[in-house]
């Protein structure tokens, strides 16, 4: 059926602070439903998403990815969550959202919601696997047991704004601590009495990636008064990407650039990664668009060391020998001598399809001498 259907306005009174009737004021506009066959439907499909179930350490910091399991065919354009570990202190978000057009993720970490919409308001199926978001919680020194990490409040739409929330199941998932197991062991003979710690290691550990690879050793020679610079490289394997923070030399109490840049040619197609870089140099800017990248634009917290880019057409691509992703710039301070270490942290890297390849991305540290 076409057609509409009026809403409209009737016996409208408006007062002021004082109750003076001010509804002359006032001008109203009626509305209306307009009936159109023509309208899509809802997004067909289903998508399952999941909070993992991760291992943490009292008093330490842990990571647990939120991602989609099973390859889906859903297309989600945007949603917002809630995400609450009872037990543990949220840390920080990291983002962007890989597994739907690498969207950039909002939170407010006060009342545990979250949310990611794509730039172009277009919903887009996921891989199995494909990570939406890692959360980092802080486990409490005295934790024990179990913390549970659970889903509450979701709402899922598509490309058209429909509310597909009904579609998407979500898994809770948890923080298990390994406590530790202490044996105490009596000598009949004497009254010396042994004990010994050991960490309870009840669940699967998760598979750790070895990287016994060859080196390519690279020798910087600078002037008569700087010394020698040795650095030592990974040579990057095929389908793999080595992102190396240049050392480079400085002057106390001036700006130094810091290249940024891929090691090699590689075959890894990136299509939008994060991390954090840091320093105890003063951060000045960052410059250029991603040019190792499709020339993705940067995007930065200066006061978190935090980047992102994200290639404009979600594609991935791969980068040629020495290609720049960006360029930092530092302030170094006054009085500084000796070393001053600049290094990778939280790296997270996607590709085309969302799906978080971050373990083929090796980075090597630098430093401004």
């Amino acid at each position: 059926a076409t057609g509409t259907i009026p809403v409209e306005w009737a016996n409208v009174v408006v007062s002021d602070t004082n109750g003076n009737l001010i509804t002359e004021k006032v001008k109203v506009e009626n509305g209306a439903i307009v009936i159109d066959d023509t309208i899509e439907d809802p997004a067909e499909g289903e998508a399952v998403w999941v909070i993992d179930t991760v291992k943490g350490k009292p008093g330490a910091s842990v990571e647990v990815p939120v991602f989609v399991k099973g390859n889906s065919d859903l297309e989600v354009a945007g949603a917002t969550f809630e995400i609450a570990a009872n037990g543990a202190g949220f840390n920080k978000v990291t983002g962007p959202c890989a597994a739907y057009g690498n969207a950039a993720i909002v939170n407010n970490a006060n009342t545990n919601e979250f949310a990611f919409a794509q730039a172009d308001g277009k919903g887009s199926a996921a891989a199995d696997k494909a990570v939406i978001m890692v959360l980092t919680y802080d486990v409490p020194a005295n934790a024990t047991g179990t913390i549970p990490v659970e889903w509450a409040n979701v709402v899922v739409s598509d490309t058209n704004g429909k509310l597909i929330t009904e579609k998407v199941k979500v898994e809770n998932g948890a923080i298990i601590i390994k406590t530790p197991t202490t044996t105490t062991v009596s000598d009949d003979e004497s009254d010396d009495v042994t004990t010994t710690t050991t960490v309870s290691d009840d669940v699967p550990t998760p598979t750790t990636v070895s990287e016994d690879k060859p080196v390519d050793v690279t020798t910087t020679v600078s002037d008569e008064e700087d010394p020698v610079v040795t650095t030592t490289v990974p040579v990057p394997d095929k389908g793999e990407a080595v992102w190396v923070i240049d050392t480079v030399h400085g002057k106390a109490g001036q700006p130094v650039d810091v290249p940024v840049f891929v090691k090699g040619d590689s075959e890894l197609e990136v299509a939008g990664a994060s991390f954090t870089i840091n320093s105890e140099a003063g951060f000045n800017k960052v410059s250029g668009s991603c040019a190792a990248y499709g020339n993705a634009a940067i995007v930065n917290n200066a006061a978190t060391s935090e980047y992102a880019f994200a290639q404009a057409d979600g594609k991935g691509s791969a980068a040629a020998d020495k290609a720049v992703i960006m360029v930092i710039t530092y302030n170094v301070p006054e009085g500084a001598t000796g070393e001053i270490p600049v290094t990778w942290a939280n790296v997270v890297v996607s590709d085309t399809d969302g799906n978080l390849i971050t373990e083929k991305v090796v980075t090597v540290n630098g430093k401004i001498i």
